[in-house]
């Protein structure tokens, strides 16, 4: 009798720490949520939130598109992205009037100033105020215009190495429609 008491103590005493690191472990294993932003005005700017998109390395990163009217979006007008703080070791920002637009042509575009994410598309033309963008991993023989304040471009300042950054989402560059020059 004395025995068994024992034991039942010993089994209560025991499994309450246990119990607890186990309901530890399930909790430290589960994976954080990431929720969108809310809306934000910025300098009686409406920023529309843009949301948490996934690219295609898995990372998750937030982009918002800028209101292109008085009234916030205007789906029939063009559409004006926020561009994204560039800030690289070895690459100044280069002016657009600066640029020859026949340079642009094959220039790369990377999703957000951030080695991390793969190059997304590459220039193919411009027009007037746009740059022509193919984007062949997204839809085949595709051709969007976005406009030039989307983009920030850099060179090299040891090279002749020329790349675009643009705040453009993967969702957002889905929903431009095609361009037929």
């Amino acid at each position: 009798m004395i025995r068994s008491t024992v034991f039942a103590t010993l089994a209560t005493l025991t499994a309450g720490p246990l119990l607890a690191q186990a309901t530890a472990g399930q909790m430290a294993a589960t994976p954080p949520t990431i929720e969108g932003p809310d809306e934000i005005d910025k300098e009686g700017i409406d920023v529309i939130p843009g949301g948490n998109h996934t690219f295609r390395n898995d990372m998750p990163v937030d982009s918002k598109i800028v209101a292109n009217s008085e009234n916030g979006l205007n789906p029939d007008g063009p559409l004006r992205l926020a561009p994204p703080n560039v800030v690289l070791d070895g690459f100044s920002t280069v002016p657009m009037a600066e640029i020859d637009p026949a340079e642009l042509d094959g220039v790369p575009v990377w999703q957000e100033a951030s080695e991390e994410f793969a190059e997304i598309t590459r220039v193919v033309g411009n027009d007037e105020d746009t740059v022509i963008v193919a984007l062949p991993w997204l839809l085949a023989d595709w051709e969007v215009a976005v406009p030039i304040e989307a983009f920030t471009f850099v060179e090299a300042e040891e090279s002749e190495e020329r790349r675009a950054y643009i705040a453009a989402s993967e969702e957002m560059l889905r929903t431009l429609p095609r361009w037929d020059g």
